[in-house]
């Protein structure tokens, strides 16, 4: 085909495709790094991270809570130790908090994604483009499951807290209308 031919694909003529074949391991490379980075800052939320929490509810003063446990506000007063599957009766149940693991979990898979990129920059073979696909897919999948057990456990627990006459809200780790717009404290 020729470069001035109309019948060349309009992206071959201007370089688009000559391009994304030239930067794409750079591009994966990004994409994989902030995943794994957003991935390891919702695995570092409350009590280990103040700011980063899923939900805040005015019960008990104040109380934040986070993948690894809750903190109270009015106190420096946090679950201790910290650990998966903590409860907060009758709104937060013990079961369903230990899904929350998922969060770490899909977080290491992406670093895991991120170290088999290291072979297809050096020298690009169908083995090293599986592995990694292997660890990018699952990582996805997993975080997929993240976020909507995030959805389930705090979509249900705010509207228990409201039921129950407390305000409640969620916080910058959660699905949030204003989650582009809300500061970190």
């Amino acid at each position: 085909m020729m470069f001035n031919d109309p019948s060349t694909p309009w992206a071959e003529r201007n370089g688009a495709v000559a391009w994304l074949r030239k930067h794409s391991i750079f591009l994966v490379l990004i994409t994989t790094f902030i995943a794994f980075l957003l991935l390891t800052l919702t695995s570092f939320s409350l009590p280990l991270t103040k700011s980063l929490y899923f939900l805040h509810a005015s019960q008990a003063g104040g109380v934040r809570f986070g993948i690894w446990g809750w903190c109270l506000e009015t106190d420096p007063i946090c679950i201790n130790p910290l650990h998966l599957g903590y409860t907060w009766e009758p709104q937060i149940g013990n079961t369903i908090t230990k899904a929350l693991v998922l969060y770490p979990l899909a977080a290491i898979l992406s670093l895991l994604a991120l170290v088999a990129l290291i072979p297809i920059h050096r020298h690009r073979t169908i083995r090293t483009d599986r592995v990694f696909a292997v660890f990018a897919i699952i990582a996805f999948v997993i975080s997929l499951l993240a976020f909507m057990f995030m959805i389930g456990i705090w979509g249900a627990a705010k509207s228990r807290f409201e039921k129950a006459g407390f305000k409640a809200g969620y916080g910058p780790l959660a699905l949030n209308p204003n989650i582009g717009i809300q500061k970190l404290k």
